[in-house]
């Protein structure tokens, strides 16, 4: 990050605090996109004949 870079005393400090909502955040994402998949509609069993109306 860059605090490290312009006060490495207090980057060391905040580094932590910076990351925790990041990590959150990507393992929130993660699970959500987890759902999304499980939940996905499942294909038609049966095909339609071409021309067919959709159900």
């Amino acid at each position: 990050m860059s605090s490290r870079l312009l006060a490495p005393g207090v980057g060391a400090a905040i580094s932590p605090l910076a990351m925790t909502p990041a990590a959150v955040a990507e393992i929130s994402f993660i699970v959500w996109r987890l759902a999304k998949a499980v939940r996905a509609p499942a294909p038609d069993p049966v095909p339609r004949p071409a021309g067919a109306p959709s159900r």
